[in-house]
């Protein structure tokens, strides 16, 4: 979330007539690193699953789809963040101003509730894994990812009407321009704490509720019976691992913006330098989820670590191979021209 959701009375940090070092040099270089670290691990999960038939599971299509969201955060929203920082003005225009800022509430939704979603599948496979065979297709899962996209997409669309820019000139001549939101007093309240229940206090509550129960039929091996072998419920526990530890990654990353805006909406603290810097952090906190989950993988997943690997050694041996060969017949032709000269 851009600075500009902090409060309704301080515009936006967008647009500060006087820029720190901080801002205009060592947060973008910041969010500069974050996004190209993202674009990198969020384009080999979403190729890898693509790709490689194994990989077609409901859980990672549900992964899939958080890194299609992380992707598209990063390259629409976290680059505009950046150099807004390090202007004293918002130069990308009204319409870059309403979609920016939309997205990152996209983004936020979309994330939160695939990992609701991807805890009930959890659920259902550890709990329900003959029952719920049927129910967990990848077909189904599809449908309600793209079902939920959608009510994120359409429900969240009132706020491209609630941010502007709003231009002036300062007392140094400059004209700057502000990205603003224009929400009443009452409206600013009202959406600034129902985000925080809905975006997160909520969903992850119910999804700490669903992984208890989950994983204590899952670790006290009581499973229907024949449902699991050894190996099955072996391989449960490392994906139900991986799950648990991308949503708390997620809960720690999102917590300080979080209760920030909280704060700032229920009027207990003020607005000044110190929490400015505070909410900085904050923010690089929550855009730094978008590129942390592939790290997760790569770790906590046998298979998502050797389809990277396969990868890997698919285009950068194939390009070492035909670097061998194009400088074995340069050394070829090197030597036939040696022999020939002499």
């Amino acid at each position: 979330m851009s600075n500009d959701t902090a409060t309704n009375d301080t515009l936006t940090s967008f647009a500060e007539p006087s820029i720190g070092i901080a801002e205009k040099y060592i947060i973008p270089v910041i969010f500069g690193l974050t996004c190209l670290v993202g674009l990198v691990g969020n384009t080999l999960v979403i190729f890898v699953v693509l790709k490689e038939r194994k990989m077609k599971t409901t859980t990672n299509l549900f992964i899939l789809n958080l890194s299609i969201a992380d992707f598209l955060f990063l390259v629409l929203s976290v680059p505009f963040t950046a150099v807004s920082y390090a202007l004293p003005s918002w130069p990308f225009g009204s319409v870059m101003c309403k979609i920016a800022n939309y997205l990152q509430f996209v983004n936020l939704y979309a994330s939160v509730y695939t990992l609701m979603v991807m805890s009930f599948d959890r659920y259902l496979a550890v709990v329900y894994p003959i029952r719920s065979m049927k129910i967990r297709s990848v077909r189904n899962a599809t449908a309600v990812v793209i079902t939920m996209w959608g009510v994120v997409i359409v429900m969240l669309s009132p706020i491209l009407t609630k941010y502007t820019t709003f231009a002036f000139q300062d007392q140094y001549g400059r004209i700057l321009v502000y990205c603003i939101q224009t929400f009443t007093p009452a409206e600013y309240k009202f959406f600034w704490g129902q985000l925080f229940f809905t975006s997160y206090l909520i969903p992850l509550t119910i999804i700490s509720v669903t992984y208890f129960f989950m994983l204590k039929r899952l670790w006290t091996g009581v499973v229907p019976q024949g449902a699991n072998t050894k190996g099955n419920v072996k391989q449960k526990k490392k994906v139900t691992k991986m799950v648990v530890f991308v949503v708390v990654i997620f809960g720690i990353c999102w917590m300080p913006v979080q209760v920030i805006i909280l704060s700032l909406t229920l009027g207990g603290v003020g607005f000044d330098r110190a929490l400015q810097i505070i909410l900085w952090v904050s923010n690089i906190m929550s855009y730094a989820n978008s590129c942390v989950n592939p790290i997760i993988y790569a770790f906590l997943s046998d298979n998502f670590r050797k389809s990277f690997q396969k990868v890997f050694h698919c285009y950068f041996g194939k390009a070492q191979i035909e670097f061998d060969r194009t400088d074995g017949r340069n050394s070829d032709n090197t030597q036939g021209s040696q022999t020939a000269s002499t």
